[in-house]
């Protein structure tokens, strides 16, 4: 049984998962294990662009647009809450997706993020590896069905542009005689 597999992974996700269509990740957490045990999950997806980060503030200094941030809510002492980064991020970042992946049990915290627009709260554990490979999976795919559908509106847009031009150009050809 193979890597993939034991997450339930759809079968042809490593199709659709090309190498145009790979994600920029982030993983924020102050575990160097997490961050490691996270980045080759992702791996096993077929994610390559992943960056690290011990603090949130190092994200900020990124040049690098992220599409996911999976971060834990608790990094360390000194260092920004993870809901009050997602905050600040997602205002400036809206398109940008984020997973929690913590420690942190606190029912009503995790609704709240949600509802501010987290993707997931997901709970460190064996079971929540489980959880947050499979979200990521759903959450790859969902951003690719996105930007194929905005490739087949510019492609229709650029069509009935040309066709509208067609139109206009046979319209006054017409109404000068000349066809």
């Amino acid at each position: 049984m193979s890597f993939r597999s034991n997450f339930g992974l759809p079968k042809n996700y490593e199709s659709t998962v090309k190498n145009d269509n790979r994600p920029i990740v982030f993983i924020i957490d102050k575990n160097h294990s997490y961050r490691e045990i996270i980045k080759t999950c992702l791996k096993a997806l077929n994610i390559t662009n992943i960056h690290t980060f011990t603090k949130s503030e190092e994200v900020i200094n990124s040049k690098l647009p992220p599409d996911i941030i999976i971060l834990d809510n608790e990094l360390g002492q000194g260092n920004t809450m993870g809901s009050d980064f997602f905050i600040s991020y997602k205002f400036t970042h809206p398109d940008t997706k984020f997973i929690f992946f913590s420690v942190n049990t606190n029912l009503a915290l995790a609704v709240s993020l949600i509802r501010s627009g987290a993707f997931d709260y997901i709970v460190k554990s064996k079971e929540g590896l489980n959880r947050l490979t499979k979200r990521i999976a759903i959450l790859v795919e969902l951003q690719i069905k996105q930007k194929n559908s905005r490739k087949a509106f510019r492609t229709a847009l650029l069509s009935l542009g040309m066709a509208g031009i067609v139109f206009i150009v046979a319209i006054i050809l017409y109404n000068n005689q000349i066809i």
